[in-house]
């Protein structure tokens, strides 16, 4: 749905991001968008609060999830078992 959004160092991210900012802030696909843009520019902790934000605006946010997981594995995160 928003595929088109993620071409790095496009326009189409920074004119998402500037319209996301400005008129859709509090949606769940509007918090993934803004954390796509930081994650593309290597700002993990910074996606990685917007992810959060989509996921507490929408828990079942299936979109949110996987890209959060994605985010902290480039992030360097590990999970050790217990």
């Amino acid at each position: 749905m928003y595929g088109f959004l993620l071409e790095p160092h496009g326009v189409n991210v920074i004119v998402a991001y500037a319209f996301c900012v400005t008129d859709q802030q509090y949606r769940p696909e509007t918090c993934c968008i803004i954390a796509n843009y930081y994650s593309m520019k290597s700002e993990h902790e910074r996606a990685v609060l917007y992810f959060k934000r989509a996921l507490q605006l929408d828990p079942n946010y299936l979109a949110a999830w996987t890209l959060l997981v994605r985010c902290l594995h480039m992030s360097g995160f590990t999970c050790s078992p217990a």
